[in-house]
């Protein structure tokens, strides 16, 4: 103890007042006293106020020492880890809001069942007059059908109120996936059931559905059968993109855009970050909550032959289609598409080596270079995404 100066030192048997000195004493001021105070002195049998409280002081601290209450906690913490053998305990991390991938769904759900309908007045009424029965025979809290009427020119709307559901209106045509979405911000209940009203998912299995949401975020209706796969054009095409979907997503997908599903509505509102208005929606809503590692779940279902004309356009919705999956994967892993993309140059410049072109070492020092721009180009994205994800969770 030599060598320093304590604040009021004093000798070890001298009391508290005696401890601190003459001019601290004069400083102190009377302890403020307890709010209960006044009430026990009011009370009968009470003589005076109770006993105020008073918080101790800090031990004393050497001088040309740092002070105050950050100082007392570090040399507590040097204490402890002296202690514990010259390791400092590891500073308490800031506590970060983590995503809730999943919630357990409760013993009676609730359900909205949204459908989109663009001039389907000859199956609507059938669709909800079987999603009626197949919901009273289901045990479920409370549900409504909303029919989304996407400025249909017929009588689709009229024939959806006579059948018993809620129609929400569009007063020109948007597309489909405008449609659900629209559905899903007018919903009341906890799922949000997807299903067309052209009558090509039976009601029965699309309310089933529900047996399997426990501790999922999405069940799937995955089509099975032949009318799936349609003609030999189409299969090559819905083949293709089953294994672009698989690629961008890093797991095998039986169906990407079915159009029965059954979606928790708080999923819907949080993650879907890349949003379209036609009929790629499914395709971006499966990918996206794939990619968001949200719980999600394929049941087999069956397909049916439609009733009325299909507005989907084979070509043109499989480039859109495309299109989306481009964008959701430089959204959410550019760097796995920028070394597929570097993969081509450079194996263009290996085979112009191979072949004992007359020009080849040019060429494939162009094709070296080409290579290692889709490379960094990717860092680059990918270094974004990984600062837009941290300013996000903090």
């Amino acid at each position: 103890m030599e060598g320093r100066v304590f604040l009021g030192a004093a000798r070890p048997g001298a009391s508290r007042a005696a401890r601190i000195p003459r001019p601290a004493q004069a400083a102190r001021r009377p302890a403020r006293p307890d709010a209960r105070d006044g009430e026990r002195a009011r009370r009968p049998g009470v003589r005076g106020p109770a006993r105020a409280r008073s918080r101790r002081p800090h031990p004393p601290v050497p001088l040309g020492q740092p002070q105050g209450p950050a100082a007392h906690a570090r040399a507590h913490r040097r204490r402890a880890g002296a202690a514990r053998g010259g390791l400092l305990p590891p500073f308490p991390r800031r506590a970060r809001p983590g995503k809730r991938y999943h919630r357990p769904v409760s013993e009676r759900p609730t359900v909205s069942v949204v459908l989109p309908a663009f001039n389907e007045e000859g199956g609507v009424a059938g669709v909800v007059t079987g999603l009626a029965a197949a919901l009273k025979a289901a045990d479920v809290a409370a549900c409504e059908i909303l029919v989304v009427d996407d400025g249909s020119t017929d009588k689709t709307a009229a024939a959806a109120e006579k059948a018993g559901a809620r129609v929400v209106r569009h007063p020109v045509n948007m597309g489909y996936g405008r449609s659900l979405l629209t559905g899903a911000e007018a919903a009341k209940h906890e799922w949000l059931l997807f299903l067309d009203a052209d009558g090509s998912y039976r009601a029965d299995e699309a309310v089933g559905l529900l047996a399997h949401a426990a501790g999922c975020d999405m069940v799937v209706g995955a089509r099975q059968g032949s009318l799936f796969w349609g003609s030999p054009g189409k299969a090559v095409l819905r083949f293709i993109q089953l294994k672009i979907s698989a690629f961008v997503a890093g797991v095998r997908i039986p169906d990407t855009n079915s159009g029965v599903r059954l979606v928790r509505r708080t999923a819907l509102q949080e993650y879907l970050p890349v949003r379209c208005y036609g009929y790629s929606l499914s395709t971006t809503m499966t990918l996206s909550f794939i990619q968001e590692a949200l719980f999600v779940k394929f049941v087999p279902v069956s397909y049916d032959p439609r009733k009325g004309s299909s507005k989907v356009k084979l070509l043109r919705d499989t480039l859109r289609t495309l299109q989306l999956m481009l964008q959701i994967i430089l959204y959410f892993n550019p760097m796995k598409f920028a070394i597929v993309l570097a993969a081509l140059p450079a194996g263009a410049g290996l085979l112009l080596l191979a072949s004992g072109f007359r020009q080849a070492l040019v060429a494939a020092v162009l094709c070296a270079l080409a290579s290692l721009a889709c490379f960094l180009a990717g860092c680059v994205l990918d270094a974004q995404r990984l600062h837009a994800l941290a300013a996000k969770r903090r």
